[in-house]
């Protein structure tokens, strides 16, 4: 029995843990892959970096620039994080994906787009804060 549920246990770690991690994500924020939070720097700070006119925000997918303008006129968008961490959603700007509209740079040639440490290669859908500004 004992054997059974650690098999059973192994397997919901493998399997479901990691759902659970985009599960409280907003569905008008995420399509189940485009949101993650701020990587950790070695302080244990999140990786945001205030710039003029906004903040860039690197997660895992890529580098995020994040204009104040945007924070300004997108308060639906901006939303208070429940791990105490920053997180970011964002679309490749250059994506053919219809979900949220095509870009008008779908179509564009790989060697042609930014790389994905590149700001200008991502549209913001939501931010998650730990405090909201």
């Amino acid at each position: 029995m004992i054997k059974r549920l650690t098999l059973l246990a192994l397997f919901w770690l493998a399997f479901a843990a990691p759902a659970v991690s985009h599960s409280w994500y907003d569905s008008d924020c995420c399509s189940g892959e485009d949101c993650a939070p701020a990587l950790t720097l070695p302080n244990g700070e999140d990786d945001v970096t205030a710039v003029p006119g906004g903040r860039i925000i690197k997660s895992e997918y890529g580098t995020v620039f994040v204009p104040d303008v945007w924070m300004k006129n997108n308060k639906d968008k901006h939303r208070p994080s429940r791990d105490r961490h920053v997180h970011v959603c964002a679309i490749d700007a250059f994506s053919c994906d219809d979900e949220y509209g095509m870009s008008e740079k779908c179509g564009t040639p790989e060697k042609d787009k930014p790389p994905k440490s590149d700001p200008k290669r991502w549209t913001v859908r939501c931010v998650y804060d730990p405090v909201q500004q």
